[in-house]
């Protein structure tokens, strides 16, 4: 009997825990993961300080195209961003934050946060897969990582989306293009000497989903629960 109720504590302890920590996930109308990429003809125009997604030029938003992948449900029409379905993406300042900064139809992507870059700004010239990643400047949200054939640049956005009953579907991801035949140094030059260089990009990130503890604190709770079921039958 001893036995039985530290098992039903243990249950009832995990199940009030999951409850606050899935909270925010758990009144999210819009959750999936989401991808995209820009439109045939676009990309992406970086400075040390601006970010200006292409095309049409001169708009103040870019356009994107949802990729394979792609599962976002939310609530109103049409209810689902699919693979292939165009969306827009604005211009952005590095920090400054952004009102409906990704949007799809029915569904708009707020950027509360743009980075951080990293503190290391001392910019490797060679190609290595460990080499250390750096950021040009101490104000530049994007993260230079060296590898073997180029350099990879990535750029992390996180906020919240808002769909046609709620704003409180926390989402976060990560923009990044590769850039062959071109070290983390060689980049920040051409940053620092021209100003600014143009490339294509991806971004890959999820939407209103559970965050690993809260998983583990739910699978906790259902092997307790099996336990507790099989005490019951003995």
């Amino acid at each position: 009997m001893k036995r039985r109720n530290t098992l039903k504590s243990v249950v009832l302890s995990l199940a009030v825990l999951a409850s606050v920590t899935l909270a925010p996930s758990a009144s999210a109308s819009v959750i999936g993961h989401l991808s995209f990429a820009n439109c045939d003809g676009g990309g992406v125009t970086v400075t040390i300080s601006t970010v200006t997604f292409l095309p049409p030029a001169g708009s103040g938003t870019g356009c994107i195209a949802a990729g394979i992948g792609t599962n976002v449900t939310f609530a109103g029409a049409p209810g689902a961003i699919t693979p292939g379905e165009h969306g827009t993406v604005n211009n952005l300042a590095p920090f400054s934050g952004n009102t409906g900064f990704i949007a799809f139809t029915g569904v708009t992507f707020d950027a509360g946060l743009i980075g951080p870059g990293v503190s290391n700004l001392v910019c490797s010239n060679s190609f290595s897969s460990v080499g250390p990643a750096c950021s040009v400047s101490a104000s530049s949200p994007f993260v230079l990582t060296p590898g073997v054939n180029g350099t990879t640049i990535t750029l992390a956005v996180s906020g919240f989306a808002k769909d046609a009953t709620s704003t409180n579907s926390p989402w976060n991801g990560l923009f990044s293009t590769q850039v062959a035949g071109q070290t983390p140094l060689s980049i920040e030059n051409i940053v620092n000497n021209t100003g600014s260089f143009t490339t294509t990009y991806s971004f890959d990130g999820n939407v209103g989903v559970p965050e690993p503890v809260s998983m583990a604190l739910i699978g906790g709770g259902l092997l307790a629960l099996a336990s507790l079921k099989r005490l019951k039958r003995s």
